[in-house]
């Protein structure tokens, strides 16, 4: 399903909820799992695509 108002390509800006970042760019369809020192950021997409966001997952 594709975000109203969102083209493929576009740039957008993801708030991060923990881990060492506040936010990440990304392009739509945003990555689904970024990994990073430490952990990885997984997308948090059940809603409105303004609400959608990445949340750190401490690697074990």
């Amino acid at each position: 399903m594709q975000a109203v108002g969102v083209e493929p390509g576009e740039r957008m800006l993801l708030w991060c909820e923990g881990g060492p970042s506040i936010g990440r760019a990304a392009t739509y369809p945003p990555p689904f799992e970024i990994d990073v020192e430490g952990g990885s950021y997984v997308l948090v997409d059940d809603g409105p695509v303004e609400q959608w966001h990445y949340q750190f997952i401490a690697s074990g």
